[in-house]
């Protein structure tokens, strides 16, 4: 049961990568990316165990990044996904992102009186809500993904809305673009 319920999340993560890809493809010529994340989708459909479903998984991060990395300028400077610390303004707003999709998930599943840390596809680790990771990797791309390049491209927020972190080639947003994010992202989950 655990396998399967991984499986479906691990797909349904894919095709909406596959999806944005997609969009970004029409715009950009990246349509090559798009189809190896539908055929991710089918090697996670066949996948064994959960080492060949975290393969997938990570294979089809590689690409759909790579397509991500393409929809910005290069100004922003986002070159791959990285974290602890996020080194450019994407990654900033990627991570952020993340973290506060994974809140609103904790929540929701205490409201119907589940408990966030066991989950199917993260691994169990003292303090780590599992299940809100697993249940977040869904809605990675449409919420947050789609809502960082929505920010940079209608010029919501602007290279100088970043500034260096307290950790060694982190960057964080500035207190004006926090307000802007935070105000952005609430609007996207209530719409």
């Amino acid at each position: 049961f655990c396998f399967r319920l991984a499986q479906r999340i691990v797909v349904g993560k894919l095709r909406n990568q596959r999806v944005l890809a997609a969009r970004l493809g029409r715009r950009g010529g990246l349509a090559e990316g798009a189809g190896a994340l539908a055929r991710a989708m089918e090697q996670a459909e066949a996948a064994m165990d959960l080492a060949a479903l975290r393969g997938v998984e990570g294979h089809g991060a590689v690409v759909y990044f790579r397509c991500l990395r393409a929809a910005f300028d290069p100004l922003w400077g986002f070159v791959d996904r990285n974290r602890r610390p996020p080194r450019d303004p994407v990654n900033a707003l990627l991570s952020l992102g993340y973290s506060l999709l994974t809140q609103s998930m904790m929540t929701a599943l205490g409201v119907v009186g589940l408990d966030p840390y066991l989950g199917s596809f993260h691994a169990e680790a003292h303090g780590r809500p599992a299940l809100a990771l697993d249940l977040v990797e869904e809605f990675r791309a449409p919420v947050v993904d789609s809502l960082v390049l929505w920010t940079i491209k209608q010029r919501s927020l602007q290279p100088d809305d970043f500034e260096p972190d307290e950790t060694p080639g982190g960057v964080r947003l500035t207190e004006r673009g926090l307000r802007v994010f935070l105000a952005q992202f609430s609007n996207k989950l209530e719409a």
